[in-house]
């Protein structure tokens, strides 16, 4: 009677979902897996965007330390609110602190998984987030039991760096990190005293302002006729 009333009450305190409790996200492990999630879905999509639009450094007069400041911020900063959070929560309730951490692992997987949904062709937008929730809460539940799934974070964690370095050491962004200090400025002087004004239309194909003709659309664009009869 004894052995069989310690065994309900051991299966009374192990419930199904008290592999939350084991995972609680031990720390640091729990804290790593964070950075690297985060870096994965948010970091590493807006450093390859960054990196193919280099001219807007240029254009916004960036120093070096202001892209160092960027890359610590999406890197270290950011994630590390996520963590803050957690451990405030921890000092309100461990059970609350696990749950967090479970949902914050959860969204960033579906950011994660965005991405590869939506080059799937004729899938609605709502088939899409519907799927890369699923893909999501599926992920959380396989890092919550599985400790390959863990294991495969952790050493993924090498990200941390490799990220922002793949980042600096981009051809264009580099130029602007590590700028050549032998390299001077061109010094360009002009004699001439005729007024000349080079107009740049960015991203303005020019078909758009054209008629059947390919002229200037004189009706609906009678400025640019003018300019384009007294211009070259």
């Amino acid at each position: 009677m004894f052995l069989g009333g310690r065994s309900r009450k051991m299966k009374c305190d192990n419930p199904p979902w008290s592999v939350i409790k084991n995972v609680a996200h031990r720390f640091p492990d729990g804290s790593l897996h964070l950075f690297i999630l985060f870096n994965l879905a948010i970091a590493q999509p807006l450093f390859d965007l960054l990196a193919r639009s280099a001219p807007f450094f240029v254009a916004e007069r960036s120093q070096p330390l202001d892209i160092i400041l960027l890359v610590l911020l999406l890197t270290i900063l950011i994630p590390s609110l996520f963590v803050v959070l957690e451990v405030m929560a921890g000092l309100l309730s461990q059970r609350l602190r696990n749950g967090l951490h479970t949902l914050f692992v959860a969204a960033l997987l579906t950011v994660i998984a965005l991405p590869a949904l939506k080059r799937v062709d004729d899938v609605p937008g709502i088939a899409v987030m519907a799927g890369a929730g699923l893909m999501g809460i599926l992920g959380a539940a396989a890092y919550l039991r599985l400790d390959p799934v863990r294991q495969f974070l952790t050493f993924a964690s090498i990200g941390l760096v490799v990220i922002p370095a793949n980042f600096l050491l981009d051809s264009d962004i580099s130029k602007i990190v590590f700028p050549n200090e032998n390299s001077e400025e061109a010094v360009i002087s002009v004699n001439s005293t005729i007024p000349v004004v080079m107009v740049v239309f960015d991203e303005l194909p020019v078909t758009s302002l054209m008629d059947e003709n390919r002229q200037i659309d004189r009706i609906r664009y009678p400025n640019f006729a003018n300019l384009a009869d007294d211009a070259y």
